[in-house]
């Protein structure tokens, strides 16, 4: 058996991206923590791949932001391709899109600056990837929020999955 690799922490450990990269670096033979607690030394690496969605929209694009931003801080503080240059424009999507992914989009773009900003402040080396469109089959035990979503969008409707599911 391989030599471990040492521990890396993935973020949203249950979504759609998070199960599928936690499942390819298991077989890379890293230690896997989904989780960040104070007592997290020895992690080598962060694969910050969650950001809050709320997929009832009962909060504001405010509480959203500042809970991706504390959150993304929060893990980039307890750790001893697209450049910087091209940003979402924040202007248009408040007023091009549906509150719920509005929210989502702004609050990413805000937690990447700052994620970026806290790295080249604190010499850590900083990669986002921002995808536009993921599909293919979901791993994890739980239905995720996003493919929900993404049945909403294709079934015109806000409540997909309990239609599914009735």
């Amino acid at each position: 058996m391989e030599a471990d690799k040492g521990s890396v922490c993935v973020t949203g450990g249950t979504g759609f991206i998070a199960s599928w990269l936690i499942k390819r670096l298991l077989e890379e033979v890293y230690a896997i923590r989904t989780t960040v607690r104070a007592d997290s030394v020895g992690i080598k690496g962060v694969f910050y791949v969650a950001t809050p969605l709320d997929f009832e929209n009962k909060e504001t694009e405010e509480i959203l932001t500042e809970r991706a931003i504390s959150g993304t801080l929060g893990i980039l503080k307890d750790l001893d391709i697209m450049d910087e240059s091209f940003w979402s424009d924040v202007g248009f999507v408040r007023c091009k899109t549906t509150p719920n992914f509005g929210f989502y989009i702004t609050s990413k773009t805000f937690t990447e600056r700052v994620a970026l900003e806290f790295g080249a402040q604190h010499g850590l080396h900083v990669v986002t990837v921002i995808p536009s469109l993921v599909v293919g089959p979901f791993i994890c035990s739980k239905f995720p929020g996003s493919v929900r979503s993404s049945l909403a969008l294709i079934l015109a409707t806000d409540n997909a999955l309990q239609e599914q599911q009735a």
